[in-house]
This record gives C-alpha cells, structure tokens and sequence, in this order.
C-alpha cells in the first residue's frame, strides 16, 4: 500500500544507470507494478550524477536529468518508498577536483582501481562533508534511504547505509 513503512510488504525494483536513460520508460513499468520500493542508482563511482545535483562542482551524466527529476517526483509524489544507491567513496570527478581528500600513492599520484576509478579518502573532512552534502540533498528529494553503491563490496559491506530516516547522518 502507498506510503507503507515496511518495505517487505512493498516489494521492491532496482533501477540502474543504464535504466535512467530511459525515464519514461521506468515510469510505465513501475506504474504497471504498482507501489513499491525502489532503489534508483543516482551517482556513477567515476563521480556523474544521474539528477540536477545543486552540489558545487557535481559533474551530471550524459543522461536528460531533467526527465530523471521527473521520474523522482513522480515517485515521490505516488507514494513509492525511495532509496537512492551512490558509490561514496569510488568517485573520480571529486577525486580528480579535490586532490587532497583523494587517497595518494607513496608516490604522491593518486591511487586508481582496476577499474580505473580514482577513491576519496574515508578520513577526510571534505569527504564526510561531500557525503552529507548528497545525503542530505537526497532526502530533501523525497528519498528514504541512501545506501553505498558500488564500492559497498570493496569497503565496510553492502549494508552500509549513509542515510538513516530520522537521523540524516551518515554511518
């Protein structure tokens, strides 16, 4: 039912980057679905956002992000439960913007992934402060949740989530 706080009684879809692209289409399968939970990737780990991020520097994708902040309204609005998925800390925009906060070789180059993903440095300030940036933006949107996306496997687990309902900090 709309609005349920048990997202086990919802059900739940997963919608992707890839699945952004097509926003319109997102909405007529989810209407067909009806109200449930839905996890929306939002951020790629090489640091776009997936929405009109207001965040100083967020390098959007090359996705219509105003159909994007559409759908997210749209979901919003009907009473589905949102929860958002963001790499927090596999991020090459912020990374390659704010050196720093990024973590370093010993050679002083920043450290890439096999992936070729630049990572931020969980200890920084500037992280922690960017990370609640997007938690706190998020949640200004309607979203629920938001959980650590792809880099959750790489780091403290896939259970991590950096935005709790009542709280709005991150863990």
């Amino acid at each position: 039912q709309p609005g349920s706080d048990r997202i086990a009684d919802l059900g739940g879809v997963y919608v992707t980057t890839q699945m952004l692209r097509d926003p319109e289409a997102v909405r007529a399968a989810l209407e067909q679905q009806g109200a449930c939970a839905v996890l929306l990737q939002l951020k790629s780990t090489f640091g776009n956002f997936y929405y009109s991020s207001s965040i100083d520097g967020a390098e959007l994708a090359d996705v219509d992000t105003a159909a994007v902040d559409s759908l997210i309204d749209w979901l919003s609005q009907h009473g589905y439960y949102l929860i958002a998925e963001v790499p927090a800390f596999c991020d090459t925009a912020f990374a390659l913007a704010n050196s720093a906060a990024a973590l370093p070789l010993s050679s002083g180059a920043l450290w890439m992934d096999s992936n070729g993903c630049y990572w931020l440095d969980p200890a920084s300030e500037t992280v922690m402060i960017y990370l609640k940036q997007i938690a706190r933006e998020l949640s200004s949107r309607g979203f629920r949740k938001v959980r650590r996306g792809a880099d959750a496997g790489r780091g403290a687990g896939a259970d991590d989530v950096l935005l709790r309902e009542q709280s709005h900090d991150l863990v």
